[in-house]
């Protein structure tokens, strides 16, 4: 959360809002620790009132901050769409977006989102293949997993789709679900029987 905050983007801001609800659980709600948040709060806007201000500034009024703006973005889906023409159903191949639309239009500013390299790329397959995936992943979370997870996923989807995550693919989400799904399997197991687990030689 610090380190959300520290980088001073919205897209990270925005996408911690979402994700940090599928933290929360109405099960383990005690008036104390509701108490003890509150007053957290409080305490965190007073301390940090300004730089909250420049925060919600940022999300209210963009042409006044740096980083993408509500323009840019526009301009940059305008510019996928027009290229997504090109070749709509398949795309125009693999690093497309990279290699020729981001080197000789500046105004693309490094396609920061999950949606432009997939329009240019990839067309429609390819944003079908997203959309599918995210439906996957979201069945896979309710029926495997706990519901309230479909934040997390949502809450990257959201980061993702406003800006570029370096060094990360969106299809990597499905590993860390089906970690969780294995660990929540084999939780009761693994808690009553700490010798179940294998010995390392």
């Amino acid at each position: 959360i610090i380190a959300v905050f520290l980088t001073g983007t919205r897209s990270t801001i925005a996408g911690l809002a979402v994700v940090l609800m599928s933290f929360f659980s109405f099960k383990h709600v005690k008036m104390k620790y509701v108490f003890i948040a509150i007053v957290s709060v409080v305490i965190g806007f007073m301390a940090l009132d300004a730089y909250l201000d420049k925060i919600i500034l940022s999300f209210t009024d963009t042409e006044s901050v740096g980083g993408s703006n509500t323009d840019m973005r526009s301009i940059q889906f305008e510019l996928a769409a027009l290229f997504m023409m090109q070749s709509p159903f398949l795309g125009n191949g693999i690093s497309y977006t990279f290699e020729y639309v981001a080197d000789k239009y500046k105004e693309m500013c490094g396609a920061e989102s999950l949606w432009i390299p997939i329009m240019i790329d990839f067309g429609m397959l390819g944003i079908t293949a997203i959309i599918v995936f995210i439906i996957q992943v979201g069945y896979y979370i309710k029926k495997y997993c706990e519901i309230r997870l479909l934040f997390f996923l949502l809450g990257i989807l959201v980061f993702n789709s406003l800006s570029s995550i370096p060094a990360f693919s969106f299809t990597q989400l499905f590993y860390l679900f089906v970690i969780i799904a294995f660990l929540k399997k084999h939780q009761e197991s693994i808690c009553d029987s700490p010798s179940s687990f294998p010995s390392i030689k």
